[in-house]
């Protein structure tokens, strides 16, 4: 028969009473979160719920302030939308404001019939926690089908004019700004310069970028994840297009310098029509035309891949070879 000594007696007896009542205290405290957390998404419920009714009685009047603020912003062009939800997006606590039919036009669309941006279905997605918090940031853009077409006209006028500053940026804008993914499913671009009969058009079956951002350096780094189709590269429509129907795919990673406006890449790797190849290229977007270096260079490339890349006219010369 083991006994205790007094003091030890107690000492045991304080444990073993710690040890009893730990799980009640535990059960508490899981209690107190959990009915926290329920009266959390019960706010995000009813704010989520009387946005949506509000959204649905006041439809009209909201798609008229938008278009109204974006004409402010555009310099002689317009925003138009058809219809504008909100909703939950893949998961909870995001959700979403739902665009659908959205256009960009400038001010001479009535001459050349060409939208800026066009898209059957825009997604702007939110965080309802950081909303709650009192932060507005739009996580992620999402656009469906979207056809962009950058037109400029034979004097030179191009639509992307709308986007011009009518006065300089503002210095005390957040420098770690953060930008939302950019996701593109099923969309188109079109370059058109009638200025010097060159036209570019691209189908991008899927795009995906992200942004990052630091205080201490102006330049964005971009990661882009990209499929694309080249319809066709005319750098002369009588010689005909380059890159006729060819695939390129890659992941990859640009800088663009908010600052100097230089957008530069380093042996990013692009996979032309299953071909490897290695890019480096640097452009000087502040002047106009923009100046630009490029090289690229592959390996293994057999002579009947090569002349497939180029316009049929010389494909057709090359034939006997």
């Amino acid at each position: 028969m083991i006994r205790l000594k007094s003091d030890k007696r107690r000492n045991f007896c304080s444990k073993v009473q710690i040890l009893k009542f730990q799980p009640d205290h535990l059960k508490k405290a899981l209690k107190i979160v959990l009915r926290i957390l329920i009266v959390v998404i019960i706010l995000i419920l009813i704010l989520f719920i009387g946005g949506k009714i509000y959204l649905k009685q006041h439809k009209k009047q909201v798609i008229s302030l938008i278009e109204t603020e974006a004409k402010k912003e555009l310099n002689g062009g317009e925003l138009h939308i058809a219809n504008i939800n909100i909703g939950f997006y893949h998961s909870f606590p995001r959700f979403a404001f739902t665009i659908d039919s959205l256009s960009i036009r400038d001010s001479l669309w009535s001459h050349h019939h060409h939208d800026l941006i066009s898209a059957t279905r825009v997604y702007a997605t939110m965080d309802l926690f950081k909303l709650i918090f009192g932060k507005i940031s739009i996580d992620r853009v999402q656009l469906e089908n979207p056809r962009i077409y950058l037109y400029t006209d034979t004097s030179g006028y191009s639509n992307t004019s709308i986007f011009k500053k009518k006065a300089p940026p503002k210095k005390n804008l957040d420098k770690n700004y953060e930008y939302p993914i950019l996701q593109v499913s099923n969309g188109n671009l079109i370059i058109d310069k009638k200025d010097y009969n060159k036209i570019f058009v691209f189908e991008i079956p899927n795009l995906e970028t992200h942004i990052n951002t630091s205080e201490e350096d102006p330049g964005l780094k971009i990661n882009i994840d990209l499929h694309c189709i080249i319809r066709q590269m005319t750098f002369n429509k009588q010689k005909g297009p380059f890159l006729e129907g060819k695939t390129v795919a890659g992941n990859f990673k640009i800088e663009f310098n908010k600052d100097s406006k230089v957008l530069q890449f380093v042996k990013i790797r692009l996979d032309v029509d299953k071909q490897p190849f290695t890019f480096t290229g640097k452009f000087f977007l502040a002047e106009v035309p923009a100046p630009f270096t490029l090289s690229w260079e592959t390996e293994n490339l057999s002579f009947r891949k090569a002349a497939s890349f180029l316009s049929k006219n010389i494909r057709i010369k090359l034939e006997p070879y």
